[in-house]
């Protein structure tokens, strides 16, 4: 321990060589630091759980001003003390070491703005995310409800609240573009246990399929709209997270009695496109069991 504290110093005052100081101290740890980051927000349990992230991240980046600071500034002395000496070898040594560590700096600055940026903006998104869909009575009959709007974060407990006030409802409605898988599959199971039906008059795409698919029986106008896509996360999530969605969403459709072949072309479109079936691909692969007119 007191080696490790002797050393800390030795950086600090500018004693290391510009080598150790630069090279090691200054970029080595860096990337080691920002490996050790990255493993813990991309761990499965924090995935799409934005609050918890942008916690975590603003403790690593709580952690990285002192650190940071540290770095530079015993880099930096090491630079100025290798520089000061006689002839050219020390200045180019210094200059060297000075260009290595400006450039490696900005670049791990442009490495981690985005990712936070990406947390502020997914964090904005829960905030105002009461704003992005509705639930609601039918006026015809205490029986029907409709949800429209985004599947947005929180969704899937105002539903589920909704839902268990109201035990005489059988018929749901929505019209949606979409949003949360996570939040989707969690109404969609709501709406199983329930044994809801689902009805679909204008548009349901993407994560809303899923909810539709639990339905029994499943409705449909024949001018409504089904929009298919492989589903994907925000740019926080991992490709192993992504993969996973994929496969937890045609394991749903699936469960719900929807035909294979159906389900392979859903997840093998991939955004911005959207596959949207016809009539005749949504009644032979069920995933329509009745059509109104």
């Amino acid at each position: 321990m007191k080696r490790v504290a002797a050393s800390v110093a030795s950086h600090w005052r500018g004693d290391l060589s510009v080598a150790v100081s630069v090279v090691l101290v200054g970029i080595g740890l860096t990337l080691v630091y920002n490996l050790f980051s990255t493993l813990i927000l991309n761990q499965p349990a924090l995935q799409e759980r934005y609050l918890l992230q942008l916690s975590l991240l603003a403790l690593v980046m709580a952690l990285t001003l002192p650190i940071s600071v540290w770095q530079i500034t015993g880099a930096w002395r090491s630079i100025v003390r290798v520089s000061s000496k006689p002839g050219c070898a020390g200045k180019l040594v210094g200059a060297v070491g000075l260009a290595m560590l400006s450039a490696f700096m900005l670049w791990n600055v442009k490495q981690v703005l985005p990712r936070f940026a990406d947390l502020y903006r997914a964090v904005m998104s829960v905030a105002l995310a009461s704003s992005k869909y509705e639930i609601r009575s039918s006026p015809e009959s205490d029986q029907n409800f409709a949800f429209v709007g985004e599947i947005a974060w929180g969704a899937s407990d105002d539903f589920k609240e909704f839902v268990e006030s109201r035990p005489k409802l059988t018929t749901l409605e929505l019209d949606s573009i979409g949003g949360s898988l996570q939040e989707a599959t969690r109404m969609a199971r709501l709406v199983r246990v329930k044994r809801l039906a689902t009805f679909v008059g204008g548009a349901c795409l993407s994560a809303c399929t899923l909810v539709f698919s639990a339905g029994h029986p499943r409705i449909a106008s024949r001018t409504a709209k089904f929009g298919f896509h492989r589903p994907v996360g925000s740019s926080l999530v991992s490709d192993e997270f992504e993969s996973q969605m994929s496969q937890d969403y045609a394991k749903e459709l699936l469960s719900n009695g929807i035909d294979k072949r159906f389900v392979d072309q859903a997840i093998r479109v991939d955004p911005p496109y959207i596959w949207i079936p016809n009539t005749h691909d949504l009644e032979m692969s069920k995933f329509v069991e009745q059509f109104r007119e």
